[in-house]
């Protein structure tokens, strides 16, 4: 799983599709986040197309992990899960009142 198109509430997921897809056409994925303090997964979507999905409502500052499920006729994939990343400003303070972006930091 791969990260880009940052800004300062979101982030955008890409992943390739699984190598094995149990004989049937995926028509989907689920994405899970989790604040990588804690334990339990919550489903931002279960309808991301193919191509990749943008995570909103994060905060900065807090450490994420990602997941994201294949879904076919037959069910739902194991998750595959990304690198947990650091949601912060690009130089660590604010320097003006108008924040545009943030970064994130892979761990």
């Amino acid at each position: 799983m791969e990260y880009s198109e940052f800004t300062r509430d979101s982030v955008k997921l890409h992943w390739k599709p699984p190598e094995d897809d149990g004989n049937g056409t995926i028509s989907g994925y689920i994405v899970e986040k989790r604040d990588a303090n804690r334990d339990n997964w919550t489903k931002v979507t279960s309808a991301a197309p193919i191509s990749g999905y943008t995570v909103q409502d994060l905060n900065e500052g807090h450490n994420y992990c990602f997941r994201v499920s294949a879904v076919n006729q037959y069910g739902v994939s194991e998750p595959l899960e990304g690198k947990q990343v650091t949601v912060k400003l690009p130089f660590g303070k604010y320097i003006s009142k108008k924040i545009l972006y943030f970064r994130l930091e892979y761990h």
